[in-house]
């Protein structure tokens, strides 16, 4: 997986706080615009992925059209 995402980090305030660039959570479960959601206050590949529903192929949570999936966590 060393060219994909990086899974298995807390995402939460202070992470956010200290790069302008990224999207507060409100806490843990967080859902974020594009359909991303944080596993408890993690993200793990169920954060984008939905192994159950593949109407957003690879099985995303969310469009990647405008990069909207992205662009819930990466305000740029």
């Amino acid at each position: 997986l060393s060219n994909d995402h990086p899974v298995s980090f807390t995402y939460d305030a202070a992470l956010a706080n200290r790069n302008p660039g990224m999207a507060v959570p409100a806490g843990a479960n967080h859902i974020f615009a594009g359909g991303a959601r944080l596993i408890g206050t993690q993200v793990e590949c169920a954060s984008c992925h939905d192994v159950h529903d593949n109407s957003n192929v690879p099985f995303l949570r969310g469009t990647m059209a405008r990069s909207a999936l992205c662009q819930g966590c990466h305000n740029k």
